[in-house]
């Protein structure tokens, strides 16, 4: 029994030592790429840099980078969004979507700036990728390596990392460069931007593209189960934000039982012929993306009529 009990208490000792260690670590990044003159800096959700989502040690890192920043005399912006979401507003501007005054600004106390973080596990060491990107500046990045050997069992992969990494490999490779904008958001029940849920969540997106555009949403669960979410009215104006769903008495629940990475893809065309047939259900193949896509390409070059077309990919993790 006294030996169980050290060696819980050097196990624990050695835990604290180690978060300390990296905690130290990740605040000397941050505070590297993070002007000295800004004081509110938002923090994305970290993410496996293979399958673009989260684990469970996105937790623990996006906790260590906001003590960090806590330490380095910085504010977290805790974003409480809305219809008129802070960051989608964000985005929007920054494409030239959306414009906004300088005063605008001002009233919302918007942050100078986004810190991202991606990571990837390999041979027992971790590498974590940071980038300060300022809403009027330029972007900085900084890197750090560390051993797994001392940290506690976390995990790195999402729940269904074959999966993941997969259908993120044929989003890359298979998805042409879009004709146009299209910008979207996911928010949970209580209008928070998310990208981490657990079972039974209600979520809805929040869409708006460059041109007049109708859509199609195809959600592909953790499961690899594809299923095209069901639309009311598909055409969006120009600059306009609309959110789905749009059917009366119809919410998007996240499944129980279901855990890893998802996939949301936004697919956007100036004609209805160029969006995919919605038709492709069942479980997900390799290269299923490639042919959803080409379906569209196949069309447009075949089609008289002049039209254009872009996809819009949203990951997000549903964690046990």
């Amino acid at each position: 029994m006294k030996k169980n009990i050290l060696f819980a208490v050097i196990l624990f000792c050695s835990v604290s030592v180690f978060a300390q260690d990296f905690s130290a670590t990740v605040r000397n990044a941050v505070s590297k790429i993070i002007p000295k003159n800004a004081s509110l800096v938002q923090v994305e959700l970290p993410v496996d840099s293979e399958t673009n989502s989260a684990s469970e040690f996105t937790v623990f890192l996006k906790d260590v980078i906001e003590v960090a920043l806590s330490d380095c005399g910085k504010e977290i912006f805790d974003l409480k969004a809305d219809q008129q979401s802070e960051l989608f507003l964000a985005q929007l501007s920054d494409s030239g979507v959306y414009d906004m005054s300088s005063s605008d600004w001002a009233k919302r106390q918007f942050p100078e700036g986004v810190i991202y973080s991606s990571f990837i596990e390999k041979d027992n060491k971790v590498s974590v990728y940071f980038s300060y990107k300022q809403f009027a500046g330029n972007t900085k990045k900084t890197s750090v390596e560390f051993s797994t050997k001392n940290l506690p069992g976390l995990n790195y992969k999402p729940a269904n990392y074959e999966l993941a990494k997969s259908i993120n490999e044929d989003f890359v490779r298979n998805i042409p460069k879009p004709d146009y904008l299209i910008t979207a958001a996911m928010l949970d029940s209580e209008d928070n931007l998310v990208n981490m849920l657990y079972p039974n969540d209600i979520v809805k997106f929040m869409i708006s593209v460059e041109k007049d555009s109708y859509i199609a949403i195809l959600c592909i669960d953790a499961n690899g189960d594809k299923n095209w979410l069901p639309v009311a009215y598909n055409f969006i104006r120009a600059g306009e934000v609309r959110t789905f769903p749009d059917l009366k008495d119809t919410v998007f629940k996240v499944v129980d039982g279901v855990y890893g990475a998802e996939q949301i893809l936004i697919y956007a065309s100036t004609s209805e012929k160029g969006l995919p047939e919605q038709t492709s259900t069942g479980k997900y193949a390799k290269n299923d993306i490639q042919k959803i896509t080409r379906g569209i390409t196949a069309l447009k070059q075949s089609s008289a009529e002049n039209y254009e077309t872009s996809v819009f990919k949203i990951t997000y993790t549903v964690m046990e």
